[in-house]
């Protein structure tokens, strides 16, 4: 018996090491260009046929290397994440659900086309439509730019309404860099996908209970935009007048103590405890999908004398309508945030028209110090009653 039986004998250890890493490298090449590769850079080697059952014995034939291109694969395909907002989009259409109109007939289906803002996670815009086409996709792009501006790429996957020439067209004339994910790489676009799903499992599951059902489009969308306002996107202004139990239930929503916390945007100005939380290190995945960090410093007296001046403008009076003492007073009691400015300033208008007069004064303001303590800054001065 030879003892080399079951071994090739037409190929070098270092030519069957060498074709092994370069069928292994290149899954999607087929081997009969390979080989011609092969041979152009080593002459020797034996015929095709005898690398076919050189690969077949390593597992390297042609169904195994097409199992292998659909497994999950390193490099690009790993978790990745955009840098600022709007660097990157993503979007991608789902069937929606059937839509039963009150005259009765047949079930109408929708699908949903959604954009999501990679960085920050924030549905940039979605909506309901009747097809899953060109017209659907470019509605909701239009939509997402009116109110977040310019993307600075697209990605999408090999879908019809992603990959026409009109839709390359539109992306090139708006200067959007159209990126396609690979065939039968899903995974690229999980964040979509997640998003998508949490859709599914809260509002559209929602829509199977009693009563709850859309029977129009724009009955269906105008409870998906409550949805995304109150349930997904929350927004939370001048936080820091907000009292213990409602923090509380904030903390709690934010469910930054849970293994899986809630999916929704939140938006929270001005409480510096949930601020200081969110950059522990356990929260700092959370952390890092903050859109945007903004601090607005106190208004100076000058700047309230111009809001107040370019705000009666506005709606036609030019006379002077709030005295000097009565303006002083103001700026001192709002210690400078414009919300609390505007809420006082109303207050205080409001008192003026009740008395009957045509100029704010002093005792106007201090009166509506009083009738709005509750907003950040409405503290009355200690020097209130010397300046009336």
């Amino acid at each position: 018996m030879r003892a080399d039986k079951g071994q090739p004998r037409t190929l070098t250890a270092p030519q069957q090491k060498w074709i092994l890493e370069q069928a292994q490298a290149h899954l999607a090449v087929p081997v009969k260009v390979l080989y011609r590769r092969w041979r152009e850079q080593d002459p020797q080697l034996p015929s095709l046929n005898s690398l076919y059952r050189f690969l077949r014995e390593h597992e390297l034939h042609t169904k195994a290397r097409r199992a292998q291109l659909r497994q999950p694969l390193g490099g690009a395909t790993k978790c990745f994440e955009a840098p600022f907002v709007n660097d990157l989009w993503m979007t991608d259409f789902s069937p929606g659900p059937y839509l039963h109109p009150a005259e009765g007939g047949q079930a109408v289906p929708t699908f949903l086309c959604v954009i999501l803002d990679d960085h920050s996670r924030l549905i940039v815009y979605a909506a309901y439509f009747l097809r899953a086409d060109t017209q659907a996709f470019l509605q909701t792009l239009k939509e997402a730019l009116r109110r977040r501006g310019l993307p600075a790429k697209l990605y999408t996957d090999q879908g019809g309404p992603f990959t026409n020439d009109h839709t390359r067209v539109v992306c090139a004339n708006l200067g959007i860099r159209l990126l396609h994910a690979k065939p039968y790489h899903a995974w690229s676009k999980g964040k979509v996908e997640r998003v998508i799903f949490t859709i599914q499992q809260d509002f559209e599951a929602g829509l199977r209970l009693p009563g709850q059902g859309a029977g129009s489009l724009v009955e269906l969308n105008t409870k998906f935009s409550l949805w995304l306002q109150s349930v997904y996107h929350i927004v939370l202004d001048e936080a820091q007048s907000f009292g213990y139990g409602s923090l509380e239930e904030v903390r709690l929503l934010l469910g930054l103590n849970l293994a899986d916390p809630p999916a929704f945007g939140l938006v929270l100005i001005g409480d510096e405890y949930l601020l200081v939380t969110l950059r522990l290190r356990q929260h700092r995945s959370l952390f890092s999908r903050i859109a945007c960090h903004l601090s607005l410093g106190p208004w100076t007296a000058p700047l309230v004398n111009q809001y107040v001046q370019q705000s009666l403008a506005a709606v036609g009076i030019t006379r002077q309508a709030i005295e000097p003492a009565a303006l002083n007073l103001l700026t001192s009691a709002n210690s400078g945030l414009a919300r609390s400015l505007c809420l006082l300033g109303r207050a205080a208008w409001i008192e003026a028209a009740s008395a009957g007069a045509q100029t704010i004064e002093p005792a106007h303001v201090q009166a509506a110090i009083e009738r709005v303590p509750g907003a950040a800054g409405l503290v009355a001065p200690a020097t209130a009653q010397t300046t009336a």
